[in-house]
C-alpha cells in the first residue's frame, strides 16, 4: 500500500523487474471515513528471483539496482 502519491513507481520498475515481478494493477482506494487516498500496487510474480538475492548488508546502498 502506498499513500496518493505514486510517482516512486516509475523508479521502481528495474528493481521489479529484476526480482521477477510485474506490475498488475494500481487500485486506488478512498479511506473510508475521509478523504484521504491511497494506493495499493498489485505485483505478480512472473519467473524465479535470481541466486544473487538477497545481497550482503551494505550492498545495495553501494550498488542500487
Amino acid at each position: 500500500m502506498k499513500g496518493s502519491n505514486i510517482e516512486e513507481i516509475n523508479f521502481s520498475k528495474n528493481a521489479i523487474n529484476v526480482l521477477g515481478g510485474e506490475i498488475e494493477d494500481i487500485k486506488e482506494i478512498l479511506l473510508p471515513d475521509s478523504d484521504i487516498k491511497r494506493n495499493i500496487i498489485i505485483i505478480n510474480k512472473i519467473k524465479n528471483t535470481s541466486s544473487k538475492f538477497p545481497r550482503k548488508a551494505g550492498t545495495p546502498v553501494k550498488e542500487p539496482l
